[in-house]
């Protein structure tokens, strides 16, 4: 039931996300999903930093405790408009 529970959690968060328009033709949108994205990370306990370089967000999260790991994973969420 928890795995239903987390996979039901996950989609709707995807929803959400892809909801946000965040090309790079919205810079406002964008600001708008980096809004999101940290307060959905505070809602869930989960620490993180924020940075605005040239008015671009990114948010950086670390495992709880530590600066240093092992794999580093990566994404953004600005998209490339549709034709």
């Amino acid at each position: 039931m928890a795995v239903k529970h987390l996979e039901n959690e996950i989609l709707q968060l995807t929803e959400e996300l892809i909801r946000i328009p965040s090309t790079q033709a919205r810079p406002e949108k964008i600001i708008q999903c980096a809004d999101f994205i940290e307060s959905w990370l505070d809602s869930n306990a989960i620490e993180c930093q924020r940075f605005n370089i040239n008015n671009v967000p990114s948010i950086v999260v670390f495992p709880s405790g530590t600066d240093k790991v092992k794999v580093l994973l990566v994404a953004h969420f600005d998209v490339v408009e549709a034709e």
